[in-house]
């Protein structure tokens, strides 16, 4: 493992500091991509478990690409990878795929595996163009859950409404399955305090609603989000009368 995170790191550093990070266009198709190496040294908060003692174990990397077909149709997809502790572990994964059709500004639709539209910046956290900092308020984007709650296999309907002297009003609609992985360690992370190992994750069904009111000041948003979503775990748990 030890060997495993140094190659990486080092792959990382010498892709930052020796190749440019940019959009590239391959005929219609543009790519782009996105690499951060983070440390961090907490001290009183084991923030991804050994972050007590400083750790490297931070980090994130992703490329995408994305193909216009004419002026309403747009198809695109993103492979991630990222290290947070003992959740990630350098597993690469299929972070979003989508068919985008935008009738119009107010009412567009989505298939695929889109992401969930939390709080301001579930949708777009993971898009290098749009890249927020590493780390958002914890109480509402979870990092170590992130690609557990992220992400549905769905379909959406989104839109905005400007209205003169108001601002405008934008909303998304989204139904079908999360995309949850018992290997990635996230779930195993989530419910620690539990002492259960997880095996498999049964997704069933899952549905969000995105709401935002963009005031006629500048810089000021204000939304809320409603997110349900139903699994079962299967895995084994340890009690005093044994697993």
């Amino acid at each position: 493992m030890r060997m495993r995170n140094t190659f990486v790191i080092t792959v990382m550093i010498l892709a930052s500091t020796c190749l440019p990070l940019g959009a590239v266009e391959l005929g219609p198709v543009n790519v782009h991509g996105t690499v951060s190496q983070g440390y961090i040294d907490s001290s009183g908060n084991n923030f991804i478990e050994d972050s007590a003692d400083g750790t490297l174990d931070f980090r994130e990397y992703g490329i995408n690409a994305s193909l216009m077909l004419g002026e309403r149709v747009t198809l695109g997809g993103q492979m991630f990878g990222r290290e947070f502790g003992s959740v990630g572990n350098d597993d690469i994964y299929l972070d979003w795929l989508v068919a985008e059709y935008a009738w119009r500004d107010w009412l567009g639709c989505s298939v695929g595996k889109l992401k969930v539209p939390y709080g301001f910046y579930g949708k777009t956290r993971d898009i290098d163009s749009l890249r927020t900092g590493i780390l958002l308020p914890q109480g509402v984007y979870m990092e170590y859950i992130r690609s557990s709650y992220n992400s549905a296999w769905s379909g959406s309907v989104d839109g905005y409404v400007p209205r003169a002297g108001f601002g405008g009003i934008s909303y998304s609609l989204q139904c079908g399955v999360r995309d949850m992985d018992e290997d990635n360690g996230e779930m195993s992370r989530l419910l620690t305090g539990q002492n259960l190992d997880v095996n498999d994750i049964k997704e069933k069904a899952a549905a969000a609603a995105a709401l935002t009111w963009h005031t006629p000041l500048e810089g000021l948003r204000v939304g809320g989000t409603w997110s349900w979503s139903e699994f079962s775990l299967i895995g084994s748990a340890d009690s005093p009368f044994g697993p």
